[in-house]
C-alpha cells in the first residue's frame, strides 16, 4: 500500500476548503478533488509563497511608528478604504445598538457578504468585502440575511469599548456555533465579525492572508483544519497583543490615532494577498 505524506501546505488547503462546506455528503469528494488539484500545482504554489515572502517584513518586532508608516503603503487596498469600512461598521454598531436591529443590507455589509451599500443613507464608497469577503459562504450569508438571532447575541458578548477577555470570546464562539448547527461555522466568518466589531482587538483571518500570517505568528496551520480552530485563532490574537505596535501608548496625532484604534484589523495590510485567494 502506498503511503502519502501530507504536508503542512496540504493541511492548509483542507482548512481553506472546509470554511465553505455546506453539504456533508459532498465533503470527502470535494476534499480529494482539491487535494489532487493542489498536488498538480504544488510547485507553483510554493513559488508564490517564496515570491511574496521575499517582498515583505515580519511585523512582530515593529514599533508602532514602523507599523504606522508601513500601513500607508497597502499594495492591494489603500488605508482610506480600509478605515472607511471599519469606521462605517463602528457607526452601525453604535447607531443600531445590536446586530439584530440593523437593516438587512447593513447586516450583510457588516458580515462582508455584499460589497457596497447603495442607498442614500449610507456611504456607498466603502468596500465591505475588505477584511474577508464572505459572499461565497452560503450558510453564513443566509444567517446575515435572515437575521439569525444567535449572531446578534454572540456579538453582544463583545463590548464596543474596554477589555475583551477570553471568557467573552468563548461566549461569542459558543453562540456563533449555535447559529450553524450543521455546517458553516468557520474561522473566516467568526474573525470577520469580531474584526469589524473590535478592530483594536481582533484580526481578520481569511483565505488570502492565512498563508503568510500563520508563518509570521508561528501558528501551525493544521490547527485551523481541526476542531480547535477557534483556540488557534485566539492564540493569534494573544500574540498580536504582545507586540510593540499593539502595546504602544495612545497617540495624540489624529492620523496615527486612527491607525492605533484599528491596529489589529490593519494587520491584514501585511498578509492579505489575492494570489492565495480562490474566487
Amino acid at each position: 500500500m502506498r503511503t502519502i505524506q501530507i504536508s503542512e501546505s496540504v493541511f492548509q488547503q483542507l482548512a481553506k476548503q472546509s470554511e465553505n462546506f455546506e453539504n456533508p455528503s459532498e465533503t470527502i469528494a470535494r476534499v480529494f478533488k482539491n487535494y489532487q488539484e493542489f498536488l498538480a500545482n504544488k510547485g507553483r504554489n510554493t513559488d508564490k509563497i517564496k515570491e511574496v515572502k521575499a517582498e515583505r517584513k515580519s511585523i512582530l518586532d515593529m514599533s508602532f511608528e514602523e507599523f504606522y508608516q508601513a500601513v500607508q503603503n497597502d499594495k492591494i487596498f489603500n488605508l482610506t478604504e480600509r478605515l472607511n469600512v471599519l469606521e462605517s461598521c463602528n457607526t452601525f454598531f453604535t447607531t443600531h445598538n445590536s446586530f439584530a436591529n440593523m437593516p438587512t443590507k447593513v447586516r450583510q455589509a457588516v458580515g462582508g457578504t455584499i460589497k457596497y451599500l447603495s442607498d442614500s443613507n449610507h456611504d456607498s464608497s466603502a468596500n465591505f468585502k475588505i477584511f474577508c469577503s464572505m459572499s461565497g459562504a452560503g450558510f453564513y450569508s443566509g444567517a446575515m440575511k435572515q437575521n439569525n438571532p444567535y449572531i446578534s447575541e454572540a456579538l453582544q458578548q463583545i463590548p464596543l469599548t474596554g477589555e475583551v477577555t477570553k471568557e467573552m470570546y468563548d461566549s461569542f464562539i459558543s453562540l456563533f456555533l449555535q447559529a450553524f448547527p450543521s455546517s458553516g461555522a468557520g474561522y473566516g466568518g467568526a474573525s470577520r465579525l469580531l474584526t469589524v466589531r473590535r478592530p483594536d482587538v481582533f484580526l481578520s483571518l481569511n483565505q488570502a492572508n492565512i498563508y503568510l500570517l500563520s508563518q509570521d505568528f508561528q501558528v501551525n496551520v493544521r490547527d485551523f483544519a481541526k476542531y480547535n480552530k477557534f483556540e488557534a485563532y485566539w492564540n493569534l490574537v494573544e500574540k498580536s497583543h504582545k507586540t510593540k505596535w499593539y502595546l504602544a501608548e495612545k497617540p495624540q496625532d489624529e492620523s496615527r490615532l486612527k491607525v492605533w484604534k484599528n491596529r489589529c484589523a490593519l494587520t491584514d495590510v501585511f498578509y492579505y494577498n489575492p494570489k492565495f485567494q480562490e474566487e
